[in-house]
């Protein structure tokens, strides 16, 4: 069994699970990836059909029910308990580049903030995008898909090796393409930079996250990915 207070190789038995259990969990991981995005839609839908109030212009109710939908999948997996990376311990010698991906992040959201006009302050943007987006999305994105890619393809999601795998590849796409592709008007509508810069985003916190063997670093990276942004503006 692989242990969560320590990096480890994946166990005889998920090295050798026969290829068809593998393309079981492939698919039970593209179904949970749509199963999100359903459940932002869905929780959407009944926030209108329950009339309840519109307090903010960020989506609070949607990532606290995904939030919510993630901590059901772990509370009904042990496996994945074990190898999402809810830990504090950083694998030896992670640090540099989990710092690194951090202050690289800082400083071109701070850029990017200073590139765009200002807006009012808004207590309210600030607290949804420091933690929102971050807990959300790497839960979901980083922890509970990525490890069961990584099982699928035969890998340990708590290797903590520096390595760019498969699972790390289709994680990457699958955050970018929920970040480039809309539907306007019944319409899919596609933006190559919206979904460029993301997948961007999540290869270094997927690197971040199997090289480290935590989620802690990719969610303060996501967060100041995004927070600094509105800062920025707000107190230009």
């Amino acid at each position: 069994m692989i242990k969560t207070n320590h990096c480890a190789a994946a166990s005889q038995e998920e090295r050798h699970e026969p290829p068809s259990r593998r393309r079981l969990i492939f698919l039970l991981a593209i179904a949970l990836s749509l199963a999100d995005l359903l459940v932002l839609d869905v929780a959407h839908d009944v926030r209108v059909w329950a009339h309840l109030p519109k307090i903010s212009q960020w989506n609070w109710f949607g990532k606290s029910i995904s939030i919510a939908f993630s901590c059901l999948l772990l509370a009904c997996s042990p496996w994945l308990r074990q190898n999402v990376g809810l830990r504090w311990r950083q694998a030896p010698g992670s640090i540099r580049l989990s710092l690194g991906c951090f202050v690289t992040f800082l400083a071109c959201a701070i850029g990017i903030g200073f590139q765009n006009p200002s807006i009012p302050f808004s207590a309210d943007t600030l607290m949804y995008q420091f933690f929102m987006p971050g807990i959300a999305e790497e839960l979901m994105d980083r922890g509970i898909l990525l490890a069961l890619f990584e099982r699928s393809f035969g890998q340990s999601p708590m290797s903590c090796r520096l390595r760019f795998g498969y699972a790390a590849l289709i994680t990457s796409l699958i955050f970018g393409f929920g970040h480039g592709v809309s539907v306007d008007d019944g319409r899919l509508a596609f933006s190559f930079l919206q979904f460029s810069i993301p997948t961007l985003i999540a290869a270094a916190l997927a690197l971040v996250r199997t090289r480290s063997g935590s989620l802690l670093w990719p969610i303060l990276c996501h967060g100041t990915w995004n927070g600094p942004i509105f800062l920025v503006r707000m107190l230009q």
